[in-house]
This record gives structure tokens, sequence and C-alpha cells, in this order.
């Protein structure tokens, strides 16, 4: 990774966790390949088991967007996952398609489990809260870029996110207390 954008966006995901252990992940199938050929996942593996591994994608930021503002997308799993990484390329492959753009609140069916044996087969595009706000935001060579969490949800919850909007399904989650790194938990509505 030699470019100025993509070496800053690297640089502060892995400053929120410097004692952790961290890698670049590629992903060589699919439409990634000719959307985003220099695309890359940077990969934090957590400091104790049972923790949450954290994925974030390099690369996305390349997508022309009106105006300086651009996006990367990020993902926490319970366990290390080459599915993280199959889904930041899919949904950034996603987002390089006009047609298709990913925006905050968006949902996405993801068209399989987002881990193996969950009922969770949607992502619902929203703030990465959990890290404060100095974390959402990179500028590096004058471009803007923003790092939304792709919230793995039911279809359910889509359903419901998509009729009340993201913001209820979000406040719903908060009030029952929902474990978004469980594969196998229940949905809220």
């Amino acid at each position: 990774m030699t470019d100025a954008v993509s070496s800053a966006i690297r640089d502060h995901v892995q400053g929120f966790w410097p004692d952790r252990e961290a890698r670049l992940r590629t992903w060589d199938r699919g439409k990634i390949v000719e959307a985003i050929p220099e695309f890359a996942v940077l990969e934090i593996a957590p400091k104790e088991v049972g923790r949450a591994w954290l994925y974030s994608s390099i690369g996305a930021w390349r997508v022309p967007m009106p105006g300086e503002h651009r996006l990367e997308f990020l993902s926490l799993t319970p366990r290390e996952s080459e599915e993280a990484v199959e889904n930041l390329a899919m949904v950034s492959a996603f987002h390089a398609d006009e047609r298709f753009r990913v925006r905050l609140g968006k949902v996405i069916n993801i068209g399989r489990p987002w881990l193996a044996g969950s009922i969770c087969d949607h992502f619902l595009v929203s703030t990465p809260f959990l890290f404060g706000d100095e974390f959402e935001t990179v500028h590096a060579d004058g471009v803007g870029v923003s790092i939304y969490w792709l919230l793995a949800i039911t279809a359910s919850e889509a359903a419901f996110a998509r009729e009340n909007g993201a913001f209820a399904l979000e406040r719903l989650i908060e009030e029952n207390d929902v474990d978004l790194l469980d594969p196998a938990r229940a949905a809220v509505v």
C-alpha cells in the first residue's frame, strides 16, 4: 500500500488499537478485482480470547462520489473470519457500481448468513459509534473518508429498518442490549 490516502486510513484504524496484531488481507475473487484492484482489508486481532476481531476495508475510498467525501467499511466479528474479508469486498464492489452506492442507513441484503450458522443475512450501514466521534473520519491528501460500520441484522430487522428507519432499529438494538457479535442472536423484531 503506497498511496497516501490508503496509508492514512490504515494508520488511522490501526492507531486506535496500537497494541494489537494487525495484517493486511486481500480478496482476489469476484467483482472487487475489477471494481477496485487495489482493495485490501485490515484485520486486527483481539488481545483477549472472546473479544471482537475488527476488519476494515481499505480501497473503497477510491470510488468517486459527489464532492470530496469517500467511504470505507468496518465489520466486527467474534472470531477470525474469511467471511468478513469477503463481505467487505462484496459491499465495496457493490458500492463501486453507481447504481448501488452505499450510504448511511442503507440496508444491504447479503444473500447468505453474515457468518456461518447465523440468521443475520443483511447489513445496516451505521456509524461506528462504539469507538467515538474521532474514529469515523479520516482526512488525507485532500480526501475526506468516513468509515461506516456494517451491522449484521436479520431479515425481519431489515424490514423494520426499511419501514421505520435505521435509527429506530438502532434504538431497539440498544434498548434490548443486543450482542451484535453473537452469530446466533435472536432478532429484536
